[in-house]
């Protein structure tokens, strides 16, 4: 099985977060888990400002995989059942083999 599909064949767990957490939070490489990792700093922004994803250049073409990685990458971020670094490291390696490059930020309009 290859990273790809040990990252993004969980689904959604019965009270909230996603089905394989724990055994990708176990699973995740180190360089994932420092706070000075790219990929985790962009996720520490989505998670505080949200995000628009219309700049993220994917490495699938295909919908059905694309709705599949975004469907399980936001089913962890939110998870309440997962510690904040866990989710954070977790994510940010699930983004770094979603994505072609790390996206700019681009956070949700604030309302006025």
């Amino acid at each position: 099985m290859t990273v790809v599909e040990v990252l993004f064949e969980g689904m959604p767990a019965p009270f909230g977060g996603w089905s394989n957490q724990r055994e990708l939070a176990g699973l995740c490489p180190q360089e994932f888990r420092s706070d000075q990792n790219l990929w985790g700093m962009y996720v520490r922004k989505v998670l505080s400002e949200g995000t628009n994803i219309s700049n993220w250049k994917w490495k699938s073409q295909e919908d059905e995989i694309r709705k599949k990685q975004f469907k399980c990458l936001f089913g962890l971020l939110y998870s309440a059942t997962q510690p904040y670094d866990d989710r954070v490291a977790v994510c940010g390696w699930m983004i770094s083999n979603m994505l072609q490059e790390l996206p700019q930020h681009k956070p949700y309009p604030k309302r006025k």
